[in-house]
């Protein structure tokens, strides 16, 4: 079994109109239908968990979407960016959010957004190559040392991307996924393909993890599997 914690699957229609309106307008996207991954969720349960895409733009709001999320819809989990339209994560405005999420003991996931500060980072694609996993690190730093992470005890949170520059940066040596073993363990690894982007490939990562000689196989089904299980919170 495989656990893939990360993939791009938005519902067209929120897709559209946050293409009409733009980041700024994130407040009115909220709509009053469920997503369809909601209903994708409710039909293949075994299958689909689906997050919470929350209008972070202004916390008020965002922290009753989370909560019709979580409570109405069923959802799992908040789903969010490095940074709201350039508000790094750590701007007291956010901290009612983590905090709600940290009070119902939820996953939160964390992927990149447009980087902060970097008018011209999309240049040669350097978003996707340099600029998203260094968005990541300086969220996670950011939440590490304004003691959200430390508050916020029964939040589990989920950085993507092998958080970043995180694994390499104790020790500025990068050796790929085995630093990220030794720094941090194989009990905090999680498979997430990146599908559908030109990037992501579930089935190669599948492989790739599976044919890991530097970890044993239970430190293989971690990371396959049971990491995610404990994350999401489902049952063994």
């Amino acid at each position: 079994m495989v656990v893939d914690v990360h993939a791009h699957l938005d519902p067209r229609a929120f897709m559209e109109a946050v293409a009409a309106h733009g980041p700024a307008s994130g407040v009115s996207l909220r709509g009053d239908a469920p997503p369809t991954l909601c209903f994708e969720g409710n039909r293949h349960p075994d299958r689909f968990l689906a997050l919470a895409a929350l209008p972070l733009q202004d916390s008020r709001l965002a922290l009753a979407e989370l909560d019709r999320a979580i409570g109405d819809l069923g959802l799992t989990g908040p789903g969010i960016g490095s940074n709201v339209h350039g508000v790094q994560l750590d701007d007291p405005r956010l901290r009612p959010v983590f905090e709600e999420a940290d009070a119902r003991g939820l996953p939160m996931f964390i992927h990149p957004i447009n980087p902060a500060g970097h008018g011209n980072i999309h240049d040669y694609r350097l978003d996707l190559a340099v600029g998203f996993p260094m968005d990541t690190t300086i969220a996670a730093a950011r939440l590490i040392y304004s003691g959200i992470v430390e508050r916020c005890e029964r939040l589990r949170i989920c950085l993507a991307h092998l958080g970043g520059a995180l694994p390499f940066l104790r020790e500025r040596i990068a050796i790929g996924f085995q630093v990220g073993r030794e720094h941090f363990g194989a009990a905090f690894g999680l498979t997430g393909s990146d599908a559908p982007f030109a990037v992501g490939d579930l089935a190669r990562s599948v492989r790739e993890i599976s044919a890991f000689s530097f970890l044993p196989e239970r430190d293989r089904q971690k990371v396959l599997h049971d990491n995610a299980r404990r994350f999401l919170g489902l049952p063994k």
